[in-house]
């Protein structure tokens, strides 16, 4: 791993969560928080990952479903996902962005030395999604690169579209 490479997936806090019984990461200092997963107001026209919008304090939150979006299967009707927001960088700044996870576990302290580079093959989602693979008692955790889950215009496209939800 570069010098590069290991500094984006230092070790440090990640918020853990499920998806198809696989334990997935994300950075805790890109989750803002998570929140029950609610009614959410689907848009026409939308990605299938995209899901629609939710209110969030006050605000029109753009959710994906993280399972289509990393290429998973849908998960079965008797699951009730939870909302991960996330903020991503987008313009000058930042947007918080939904993502639903099957269910969340903790945040976690994952030491740099026990985090790998993500395979190059042989995973059931794209590598470019992947920032590294931690290792955490006997147990492997994929480690989302939370930053790169959505491309600069499907984020534009969002935040278009949930400002017209708004209005």
């Amino acid at each position: 791993m570069t010098e590069t490479e290991a500094t984006a997936v230092a070790g440090g806090q990640y918020l853990t969560f499920i998806l198809e019984n696989v334990q997935y990461a994300v950075e805790v200092t890109h989750a803002q928080t998570v929140v029950e997963y609610a009614d959410i107001t689907r848009i026409p026209r939308m990605p299938d990952f995209m899901l629609g919008v939710v209110n969030f304090r006050g605000n029109v939150l753009p959710v994906i479903d993280l399972r289509k979006r990393l290429g998973l299967s849908a998960a079965d009707s008797n699951t009730a996902p939870m909302i991960i927001v996330l903020e991503i960088p987008f313009e000058d700044g930042r947007v918080a962005v939904g993502a639903t996870a099957d269910a969340v576990n903790e945040v976690i302290d994952i030491d740099a030395g026990a985090i790998e580079e993500p395979p190059t093959i042989g995973t059931q989602i794209d590598a470019a999604f992947i920032s590294g693979i931690g290792k955490r008692d006997d147990a492997f955790i994929i480690i989302l690169d939370s930053q790169k889950l959505l491309q600069q215009d499907e984020l534009a496209s969002l935040v278009s579209h949930a400002k017209q939800a708004a209005d």
